[in-house]
């Protein structure tokens, strides 16, 4: 669990990825959304805003991705 674009959210699907960043940042994309954890980051392939379905993480940052910021 985890608040994202001001939004509480359950990631369901995520991963492992060698992309090092800030740790507690987020970058994203137009289909990528990744929270950066030091040498390692965490890629949100699916999550569940409170209150929606579950939906890819391309479909929340197309519906949340202007309130989406870079820090969590």
């Amino acid at each position: 669990r985890t608040n994202l674009a001001g939004k509480d959210v359950v990631i369901t699907k995520a991963a492992i990825v060698d992309v090092a960043g800030k740790p507690a940042t987020v970058t994203f994309d137009k289909k990528s959304l990744v929270v950066h954890c030091g040498e390692q980051s965490l890629e949100v392939m699916s999550l569940k805003p409170a209150g929606k379905k579950e939906m890819t993480a391309a479909a929340f940052i197309a519906g949340y991705g202007q309130n989406l910021t870079s820090n969590l």
